[in-house]
């Protein structure tokens, strides 16, 4: 499959896949690491028995028969599993050593120096393909001044360890390149598309000048997405256009309809406050703005005057002549009214038990 065939999803599956696969990889390898060096530990530890044991046994032999010749017990303590060569110093001299399986003067060399138990690792095999070690063990008697010098087949030994790791570090570094090649193919292929494609979603500048994410060209799901995003940016800015042009529409409209209607209602209470047949206010507006009117003058320290007008033999005219020379009397008298009195004064017509009365309020300021 080509790389440029794989979905988004087959390329997070195909990375996740081989970030796993780098990981056991790695992880073999330590475990390989430490089963070796577990088995060095293992076999030191067991030259190290098999020389305590050899050197515990020489001196009860000594100690039981002491004219034994040491060559005696050179040629038992040699048929002991994994000795292939034995030698007793005294005095870092060699002293004695078996016919069978000697130990050559360059071991002998080696083994000179050491005052302590160690064990030496050799670079010879046996022919079962175990590796050899030079085992140095002090005998435990002071007074002898004797070492003991064991050449011992072991299961494994510090030897093979460049070999070991010659197999083992290439293989951690395999492991850990996959791991990191994975991520970073992850990163370049997945994350950052998709982080640019976040950003694009909240930056409408970055969208206007949208170019496909890296990698989002080579995925089916990206690239939609992409595109997806670009349409949804160019109508979100027409919407907002629109949007803007019918808030402007919408509150001029108001603006004009509230205007419109306050004009209304400011009419319509002046013709609810105004007498039909005279013009002057009628007795609701004195009713409602009355005490408004006595606390304004009260609170400013300012004189209110009221005059109440009645119109004499105002029934014996309308009996006479009629109502419609009634109306045009009241009519007569409101215009009066209006000439007589400043801009600051109301006039108002109150009507009682079948007859009209107009009152005039004066306020001196």
């Amino acid at each position: 499959m080509g790389r440029g065939k794989l979905s988004l999803k087959a390329t997070i599956r195909l990375t996740l896949l081989l970030v796993a696969a780098s990981v056991i990889l790695t992880a073999a390898a330590l475990f390989g690491a430490i089963r070796h060096r577990d088995r060095d530990a293992f076999a030191i530890r067991q030259g190290a028995a098999i020389a305590e044991l050899a050197a515990s046994d020489l001196l009860g032999q000594l100690r039981q028969q002491p004219q034994m010749p040491l060559t005696d017990w050179l040629k038992r303590a040699a048929g002991w599993p994994r000795v292939h060569g034995l030698a007793i110093l005294q005095d870092n001299s060699l002293l004695a050593t078996d016919p069978s399986k000697p130990i050559n003067a360059t071991l002998v060399q080696r083994g000179r120096p050491y005052n302590s138990p160690v064990l030496i690792w050799l670079n010879d095999q046996t022919a079962e393909g175990e590796p050899l070690a030079l085992q140095v063990q002090p005998v435990p008697a002071q007074q002898l001044n004797m070492k003991l010098l064991m050449v011992l087949a072991l299961s494994a030994n510090a030897g093979t360890l460049p070999v070991a790791w010659s197999f083992f570090l290439p293989l951690a570094i395999t492991g850990l390149v996959g791991v990191c090649v994975g991520i970073l193919w992850l990163s370049h292929e997945v994350v950052r598309p998709i982080e640019m494609l976040s950003r694009i979603g909240t930056d409408t500048a970055l969208a206007s000048q949208l170019i496909e994410p890296t990698g989002a060209s080579r995925y089916a799901e990206l690239s939609s997405l992409a595109q997806t995003l670009r349409c949804l940016h160019v109508n979100l800015d027409q919407w907002r256009s629109k949007v803007d042009v019918l808030e402007r529409t919408f509150d001029k409209r108001v603006e004009e309809q509230t205007r419109k209607i306050t004009k209304t209602l400011q009419r319509t209470q002046r013709e609810m406050w105004r007498d039909p047949l005279t013009g002057l206010y009628n007795r609701r507006m004195l009713t409602e703005n009355g005490p408004k009117m006595v606390d304004e003058q009260v609170r400013t320290n300012g004189d209110l005057s009221l005059v109440m007008l009645d119109v004499d033999h105002f029934k014996t005219l309308n009996d006479t002549l009629g109502h419609m020379a009634g109306d045009e009397m009241l009519q007569f008298v409101s215009q009066l009214l209006k000439q007589a009195i400043r801009r600051e004064d109301v006039a108002v017509r109150v009507e009682r038990r079948g007859r009209s009365s107009e009152a005039s309020g004066r306020t001196n300021r």
